[in-house]
């Protein structure tokens, strides 16, 4: 777990949490404050287990270190992905909580991390990147940007990456962990060697991207309701629960 305090802080931030990644990210940001001090206190847990319990305890902590309550909050940008199924859930659920223990609702806006990171990334290389997460296997997640505009996150299969098309070999590509078959795609791309990012990395470059968008989003890009996860795959349990579906559907007689 780390944890830091930056600027002597405000009373009304918005918070951040995101566990779409691995382990949980939260910052207090304030939307008003200068540039260089609008983080006033950011921690991190880089294990999944037991993220929700994390999660409290790193508020916790953050709250007491800037000085507020929970009801002091104005604002919640909650990571919707894509990335981990759970992390996602355990967010928004944390999220709901804490909307449902106050007297007046906070409004919530949806951030995704990993598109964060293909926009900051693409402006420190000034070049179009594609910023990849793996989730299984054979499938993940990409995000692209350049210069000149930004893709949405969307799931890949890197048995059949067809989506990805030309971007590809035109792009910087950064690998988030090991991903051996999309490593094998570009290089039949003719791509330059993939970089390898860690959690902790992506979730670095994210930030301040993620910070630019509560800013740039406050106070009427916030919302009353839940924004909608962007899960863009089945859970391993789900998947395996329509697999097992399908397998018993007895095939359909041709009756005509």
């Amino acid at each position: 777990m780390t944890s830091s305090v930056h600027g002597a802080g405000v009373a009304r931030p918005v918070l951040f949490v995101d566990a779409s990644l691995q382990g949980v990210q939260i910052a207090l940001v304030d939307p008003l404050g200068p540039a260089p001090s609008r983080v006033l206190w950011q921690g991190a847990h880089g294990d999944n287990k037991g993220a929700l319990e994390q999660v409290s305890r790193l508020l916790h902590e953050g709250l007491q270190a800037v000085g507020i309550a929970a009801s002091d909050l104005v604002g919640l940008a909650v990571g919707v992905g894509p990335g981990s199924f759970t992390g996602i859930k355990v967010a928004l659920a944390f999220v709901y909580g804490l909307r449902s223990g106050v007297a007046t609702p906070i409004p919530v806006l949806g951030v995704s991390s990993l598109e964060a990171a293909a926009r900051a990334l693409a402006a420190a290389t000034g070049t179009a990147v594609q910023v990849a997460l793996p989730a299984t296997r054979t499938h993940g997640f990409v995000a692209g940007s350049s210069p000149f505009g930004h893709q949405a996150a969307r799931l890949i299969d890197a048995e059949a990456p067809e989506p990805l098309g030309p971007s590809l070999a035109a792009s910087r590509v950064y690998i988030t962990g090991s991903w051996p078959l999309l490593g094998d795609v570009v290089a039949a791309a003719g791509a330059k060697t993939p970089s390898v990012l860690t959690i902790e990395q992506l979730a670095a470059a994210a930030l301040p991207e993620l910070v630019k968008d509560i800013v740039a989003a406050w106070p009427d890009g916030f919302l009353q309701e839940l924004p909608a996860p962007r899960y863009l795959r089945l859970s391993t349990a789900e998947e395996r629960l329509l697999s097992e579906q399908q397998a018993a559907t007895p095939q359909q007689k041709d009756l005509s």
